[in-house]
């Protein structure tokens, strides 16, 4: 039961950090497609 919310508190946390680099991930998203194509 304990494990399961430390897991959720963790998933939130990774959305909220996820949420904070959207654009710099999608910024090294097109980086990287444009060196591979």
């Amino acid at each position: 039961m304990l494990t399961i919310i430390h897991l959720y508190s963790f998933i939130i946390r990774l959305i909220g950090l996820s949420k904070l680099t959207f654009n710099q991930q999608r910024l090294t998203f097109n980086i990287v497609s444009k060196t591979n194509y």
